[in-house]
């Protein structure tokens, strides 16, 4: 069973009294341990496809399939529910809480789920451990590079143990040499855990480390 089956699925936004179709029947599948790139250009579709994807916009008709389960069918806190525990994200601009540590900011997703208060502190350290930056565990983001900070988020996005991480541009901010090491450890998750990784990027030599590139072009998926 693919960890996602997306079928003749179209999403338009309001736009004045107009509507604006910023998907057109969309089919995707993507298999668990896949590591997918989806590139094109600023407008096209691609972040709405992600968000999608991850439960944080809804779609006007077609079906999704997560996992076996439609997420057509769920309600918002079902929805909350699987981001929650099976989904981790991360982003260009990290989205960290920059008065807060990183272990803090990793602790964030395990307070919205059902991990008991004790075991945190071990899960954290095992997920900053796995991004090369436990020595940063105390140490505040305002304090950090960028390539440090983006280990913290992708840190936040695996303590949940998900089964898809969602990067949007997750290299966008970073110089060439630290987008490589950030794209190696995303992918080195990949290998070591399993995790389904979908990178929305408009870097094709990021795109080119994953195993497949989809191009989407005016909410047009193409192969």
């Amino acid at each position: 069973m693919p960890l996602i089956e997306i079928k003749n699925l179209n999403k338009t936004y309001p736009v004045g009294k107009n509507k604006f179709q910023a998907l057109k029947h969309i089919d995707l599948t993507i298999e668990r341990g896949e590591t997918v790139a989806i590139m094109g250009r600023s407008g096209s579709g691609k972040t709405t496809l992600l968000n999608v994807i991850g439960t944080l916009d809804t779609f006007d008709s077609g079906t999704y399939n997560y996992d076996g389960r439609s997420v057509g069918k769920m309600n918002d806190r079902a929805k909350s529910t699987l981001r929650a525990s099976e989904i981790g994200f991360v982003q260009q601009d990290f989205l960290l809480l920059n008065r807060k540590t990183a272990s803090e900011n990793v602790t964030v997703p395990l307070m919205f789920g059902k991990t008991p208060y004790r075991k945190m502190p071990e899960l954290v350290k095992k997920a900053l451990t796995e991004t090369g930056v436990p020595e940063q565990a105390k140490k505040r983001i305002t304090d950090m590079s960028g390539g440090q900070k983006q280990r913290v988020a992708i840190a936040r996005a695996i303590v949940t143990d998900p089964s898809l991480i969602l990067a949007d541009e997750p290299t966008g901010a970073l110089d060439r040499a630290t987008s490589g090491e950030i794209m190696e450890l995303l992918l080195g998750l990949n290998r070591k855990n399993g995790i389904t990784l979908v990178i929305v990027t408009h870097d094709s030599e990021i795109a080119a480390m994953c195993g497949r590139v989809l191009r989407i072009s005016d909410g047009v998926l193409e192969s």
